[in-house]
């Protein structure tokens, strides 16, 4: 596998790779960690390995720049770690050229402990001392978030994002167990000195 992108005492960031695919699968068919996301839990092995190829860099899509969230074993053993989510940017979104979107998920037996606001806050330094903004002509990172999931609010604010323009009937939740075909999303864009 890779080395490490960036580190904390409690995570790993380690660029996604086909090396994560049984991890990914496990986050991937987690219907309660799926919940607020586009997508519906993976059918098969074969569709989670289809998305884990599609969020690798490419030189069509390259501001693609996804990271396996990697929590540390106690005893600092590196053979021992689990992938518990991804972090990263995903797409540019329609009408917002000059901007990428982050994305960011957690298996929900990691939920309640920080992990994804950490896991943002190591993305966010990551991303803007790279300078990757500049080599990949996208100036904004921007995060789609459901105003019926609290908890996501709360990690984009703790990266430095902003709240922005609410779009009524924006995405279809791919894991809401209600059914309802659409749901409002609010853009929220990292604020930069």
């Amino acid at each position: 596998m890779a080395k490490f992108a960036a580190e904390s005492p409690r995570l790993l960031l380690q660029p996604l790779s086909l090396d994560h695919l049984e991890d990914f699968h496990a986050i991937m068919t987690d219907a309660t960690g799926l919940k607020f996301s586009t997508r519906k839990p993976s059918p098969n092995i074969n569709d989670t390995k289809s998305l884990l190829q599609k969020w690798t860099p490419s030189p069509e899509k390259p501001w693609i720049d996804n990271y396996a969230i990697v929590l540390r074993s106690n005893n600092n053993d590196e053979e021992k770690v689990k992938m518990i989510g991804t972090v990263g940017t995903v797409r540019v979104p329609q009408g917002l050229e000059n901007a990428v979107e982050v994305a960011y998920g957690i298996h929900s037996d990691f939920w309640g402990q920080g992990y994804a606001s950490e896991a943002m806050g190591m993305f966010v330094a990551l991303y803007c001392a790279d300078g990757r903004e500049i080599l990949q002509g996208k100036k904004r990172l921007v995060a789609k978030i459901d105003p019926e999931n609290p908890a996501s609010e709360r990690v984009v604010q703790k990266a430095g994002f902003e709240k922005g323009e609410t779009v009524d009937g924006g995405y279809s939740r791919g894991g809401d167990e209600a059914g309802r075909d659409k749901s409002e999303y609010v853009w929220w864009v990292l604020k930069r000195s």
